[in-house]
């Protein structure tokens, strides 16, 4: 049954999505980006007045909120609605981790390598990527696994 056959597809996109989700949420909102930087990155733009700091959490923020759109499609798909939609989770879910890559990377930029070294919610962001990409490739998968049961299906028919 097609729905059996996806159970596992739909699990682990909730794990990944799950485990983004966290670790994102937990990056922004707690301190230790760097040995500079002890506070979470709004704390820092209100003592430094660096609008780099804002632009970071609101990409952040983006990410947390596409993911977020990936939890609702995937939560749709456990009831067999949204059937169309697998495509537009993994895009959601993809472009978060593209997201956060960019902010990872105006914050690499604005604090060097040499000038200061990086800390636990930097590397919680980074932790958040990798499942983010995970979640959008078993989003595919899902949408190719259900083409091609739905093809198969069409051709014993007819």
């Amino acid at each position: 049954m097609q729905t059996e056959d996806r159970l596992g597809h739909l699990l682990i996109i909730a794990a990944t999505l799950f485990a983004s989700l966290v670790f994102a949420i937990v990056s922004v909102a707690t301190g230790g980006w760097s040995n500079r930087i002890q506070t979470s990155l709004l704390q820092f733009y209100q003592a430094s007045g660096l609008l780099w700091a804002v632009g970071c959490v609101v990409l952040i923020i983006l990410g947390i909120i596409c993911l977020s759109l990936s939890a609702i499609i995937l939560f749709a798909r456990f009831f067999n609605h949204g059937k169309g939609r697998a495509i537009l989770g993994g895009v959601l879910s993809i472009f978060s981790a593209c997201v956060f890559i960019v902010s990872l990377g105006i914050f690499m930029g604005q604090e060097t390598p040499q000038l200061a070294t990086y800390g636990f919610s930097f590397a919680l962001l980074w932790c958040a990527v990798i499942p983010a990409i995970i979640a959008g490739i078993v989003f595919f998968l899902l949408k190719v696994g259900w083409s091609n049961t739905h093809s198969k299906s069409k051709e014993n028919l007819g």
